[in-house]
């Protein structure tokens, strides 16, 4: 299994107008609305589907797969590869509140390797 760690701070846009507020680049007080974060896979295989759990979503090309949340949870995301392979990623989107207000921060908690043969 791959060991990843990932820590991405992850805002829609808004303003923070307070100079000593160090917010995020794309702003603050997101916690309610949606998320997305890119979900770690094998660039070497090609993603032929890619499943979550409610209230998440997902998208994915080829060689991309992406997870939506609004608001905070945690993303169960199953991708299966062309090749019959797969991998189970795991990312949990958390409420941050600061003197900015509340945003949201998405880590990869886990990241399994699934072979053709294990589901």
């Amino acid at each position: 299994m791959r060991a990843w760690i990932a820590l991405a701070l992850l805002v829609a846009s808004a303003a923070c107008d307070s100079p000593v507020c160090h917010c995020p680049a794309a702003g603050c007080d997101t916690c309610s609305t949606e998320i997305t974060a890119g979900v770690p896979v094998n660039s070497l295989a090609v993603v032929s589907s890619a499943t979550t759990n409610a209230p998440c979503t997902t998208k994915h090309d080829d060689h991309t797969v992406s997870v939506s949340i609004v608001g905070a949870g945690t993303c169960d995301i199953h991708v299966q590869f062309a090749d019959g392979g797969g991998e189970a990623v795991q990312i949990r989107f958390d409420k941050v509140q600061g003197a900015c207000g509340c945003y949201i921060t998405a880590v990869v908690t886990s990241v399994e390797q699934m072979d053709a043969g294990s589901g």
